[in-house]
């Protein structure tokens, strides 16, 4: 009964958020918690602040003896992956410079380095070091931003006050905030369904462990304790198919659900998407009529033009003999106000 009890990690205060049964506890310390402190085993050619003087002097006669040494070191299982490499390697970060090691690289990016940019959700300014992104997204709340609570599954709109987010919400506007919570409640599904078959597994190994190290007894059945561990190991395996079946079909029947959902938006779309196309054709052909019979009325005004320009150029040339002695005689005070007024008619042609 003990044993069934649900603990947390003893690396919980470095922030191992693991949790689990009493008897599990010993296995993830030891070999999966990547909180725990191992030794580095790097191999180690220069010397470290985090070294002990002795262990500088050691490092220091084996440079000299062109040899290496293994980091000894503690260091958290996460940091540990390499073994070729040794973690308290000091060297350049990538964006500023600033001396840093494989530990505290980590943290260094996040609360240090001034080239670590990052772009806010809310603004879309992608010149905001990460170390100061806290702080500008309460600026930003603060300046009244706001976003579509659909942004988690892909909607980008950001608005500057609550009206606008109602405009964008309401009647459907905003596609993905309608498939929001089928979404949420698929995802809670699976992740129902997913806890239920990690904790089975956990069950069913517990059981195997319990009979392979002798905590299971005949209990007074007169099946031996192989044969009675040969039968809890088909009703464990059983079990399991019968929840990896279980979980396909959930799986299944929330893709059909989704599939449901999403194929007739889908399809209003597409319809939407060809009456579109077939409007905006329409306006490119109408578009087209509208050019020709535009080119069409300027040749012919330029004809009319021309025809009136040729008609006053005769009637100036078909005049009789007297009127073109008087026309010769009139004072050249005259001519001025004819040729002005000529040029009006032609102005207006």
């Amino acid at each position: 009964m003990v044993d069934e009890l649900v603990v947390r990690c003893l690396n919980n205060e470095r922030g191992c958020t693991w949790k689990g049964r009493r008897w599990e506890i010993e296995n993830h310390v030891k070999h999966l918690c990547g909180y725990t402190g191992v030794h580095c085993n790097g191999i180690r050619s220069t010397t470290s602040p985090d070294h002990s003087n002795e262990e500088t002097n050691k490092i220091k006669e084996l440079q000299e003896a062109d040899e290496t040494i293994n980091c000894q070191l503690l260091v958290e299982r996460r940091f540990s992956e390499d073994h070729d490499v040794c973690v308290h390697l000091i060297y350049g970060c990538l964006l500023c410079g600033a001396e840093v090691t494989r530990v505290t690289e980590g943290q260094h990016l996040l609360e240090e380095c001034p080239l670590n940019f990052a772009t806010c959700e809310l603004c879309q300014n992608d010149m905001i070091p990460h170390k100061s992104m806290k702080k500008h997204n309460e600026n930003c709340r603060k300046s009244g931003r706001k976003r579509c609570p659909a942004h988690e599954i892909g909607c980008e709109w950001t608005g500057n006050n609550e009206p606008a987010l109602e405009i964008h919400l309401q009647g459907g506007n905003c596609m993905f905030n309608l498939l929001l919570p089928f979404l949420k409640t698929t995802e809670s599904r699976i992740s129902e369904v997913e806890n239920e078959n990690k904790y089975l597994r956990k069950q069913i190994q517990y059981i195997l462990d319990s009979i392979v190290q002798g905590k299971v007894t005949n209990l007074g059945y007169s099946e031996s304790l192989e044969e009675i561990g040969t039968i809890t190991k088909d009703i464990a395996r059983l079990q399991d198919q019968n929840r990896l079946l279980h979980l396909d079909y959930e799986i299944e029947r929330l893709r059909s659900e989704l599939d449901e959902k999403i194929n007739p938006f889908m399809e209003r779309e597409a319809n939407n998407l060809s009456d579109q196309q077939a409007v905006l054709n329409g306006l490119v052909n109408d578009n087209c009529m509208m050019k020709d019979e535009m080119n069409l009325q300027r040749a012919l005004i330029n004809s009319l033009r021309k025809q009136v320009q040729f008609y006053s150029f005769r009637n100036r040339l078909h005049i009789s003999p007297g009127t073109m002695i008087q026309s010769l005689d009139v004072d050249d005070s005259q001519s001025p106000s004819r040729s002005s007024s000529e040029e009006r008619i032609n102005l207006k042609l």
